[in-house]
């Protein structure tokens, strides 16, 4: 299905994703409703349409859960997260967050254990609790190692750069963006 992400054709693209969920849901198609009804959730949230965004994770959640999927689970909830964040409630998306954190670590799921840690990074950097948000990014930076993964060990460093320079630690920061160029050089 080829889809038009185009913001003035949001809502005929939003439609033909829900009658394609419908019929996976006819068919007994749980995991394609379930993406399909997680692609409607991202373009509410690009939308900014925070209701009809959150529906759709706690739709994609309750799928998850219904089928055990830890993956899923853990996306939906971080999903959620952000529409927390997005909507001035960091401390849901925070509990969001560290909800799918917990499930990532159950499963030993490093990929989405980094992943999660990086997002609670990010939402402690945006409420401005530098140790907090330095503490996840640390976190997430070692494991994007462990998994040799340079874009993600770029990103992580440039967060703390930015950090470092919003608390006027301007020599660390230099050093930590040009870490953060050197690696993006190599990828």
């Amino acid at each position: 299905m080829q889809l038009d992400i185009s913001p003035q054709n949001l809502e005929s693209t939003i439609a033909k994703l829900q009658a394609e969920t419908k019929t996976a849901q006819a068919a007994g198609n749980s995991q394609l409703e379930a993406q399909l009804t997680g692609i409607q959730g991202n373009l509410y949230l690009d939308a900014n349409k925070m209701d009809e965004a959150y529906k759709s994770f706690e739709k994609v959640l309750d799928i998850a859960v219904k089928n055990n999927d830890y993956k899923l689970e853990a996306d939906a909830l971080g999903n959620m997260g952000l529409v927390h964040l997005d909507t001035g409630d960091p401390a849901m998306a925070i509990e969001k967050f560290k909800a799918a954190l917990k499930i990532a670590e159950a499963h030993e799921d490093l990929h989405r254990k980094m992943h999660h840690l990086g997002g609670l990074g990010n939402i402690y950097l945006t409420i401005a609790a530098d140790d907090q948000s330095i503490q996840f990014f640390n976190q997430a930076y070692d494991l994007a190692l462990e998994l040799e993964d340079e874009g993600a060990q770029a990103g992580f460093i440039n967060n703390i750069a930015i950090i470092k320079k919003n608390v006027n630690d301007l020599d660390e920061s230099i050093k930590l963006f040009e870490q953060a160029r050197n690696l993006t050089r190599k990828i």
